[in-house]
């Protein structure tokens, strides 16, 4: 890989918004655990009180989405090996039809071809006794 001045550039970029996203995430967690821990003033309470409730509601929304779209997979995942199952139904279904035709076609074949045991009796044949 060549590395150029914009290239350089660009990576140290994104090393700081990565590192500016990382310290955020940490500060939260931070007066996360303030909330919880110590002994706060009312006014800061209600502060992070209302910075962090938006957050959970987010990551609420986030987890139902995920419960959400795991449903719809696994019911695809279900409608299609259903599909699947019904395919072959039908193919079984329309083999043991064909079977079925083929037996009866074959006992119609059988009652109709003369049998050996009249050739015999058929007068001016070599087989005539």
């Amino acid at each position: 890989m060549i590395c150029t001045a914009m290239s350089i550039a660009e990576e140290a970029e994104y090393v700081f918004i990565v590192c500016m996203m990382l310290h955020k995430v940490i500060r939260e967690c931070i007066q996360l655990a303030d909330l919880f821990t110590k002994a706060l003033p009312k006014e800061r309470f209600e502060y992070l009180v209302h910075r962090i409730v938006p957050t959970a509601k987010k990551a609420d929304e986030m987890m139902l989405q995920d419960i959400i779209q795991v449903s719809l997979a696994e019911q695809k995942s279900h409608e299609e090996q259903e599909a699947r199952e019904n395919v072959a139904l039908v193919y079984e279904h329309l083999a043991t039809e064909e079977i079925e035709k083929l037996v009866e076609e074959s006992k119609n074949v059988d009652d109709s071809s003369p049998s050996r045991h009249d050739d015999t009796s058929i007068p001016g044949t070599r087989l005539d006794v």
